[in-house]
């Protein structure tokens, strides 16, 4: 049985997971090799989102690869996307946008 997905772009699917050691959950972000237009820059940004470790940044804990696929493990985040919060409430009052702002800009 296939995992079903919990997210898709225009460069792949998000799986969720668990880490086997812990049994926390993982966000596992799968792209087809062939849709990454400048390779040597994707893996450059990905190596470089390997050393950050901030609170408002999603964590990346590893890189697996194939011979066409790429899957990067990140931390699960469930609350969704901004957009589509957006799209749903039409609009934020302001200290609701103010406190996203604020996140954001961190």
């Amino acid at each position: 049985m296939d995992p079903e997905p919990i997210g898709q772009g225009a460069y792949g699917v998000v799986y969720k997971a668990i880490e086997i050691d812990t049994g926390e959950l993982r966000a596992v972000k799968e792209f087809e090799k062939k849709k990454i237009k400048n390779y040597t820059r994707f893996i450059n940004e990905v190596t470089a989102l390997r050393t950050l470790d901030h609170p408002n940044v999603i964590k990346l804990f590893e890189l697996f690869e194939e011979e066409k696929k790429l899957f990067l493990v990140q931390e699960y985040c469930s609350g969704g996307e901004l957009f589509d919060q957006i799209l749903e409430q039409d609009h934020f009052n302001e200290k609701y946008a103010a406190e996203i702002f604020a996140q954001i800009l961190k």
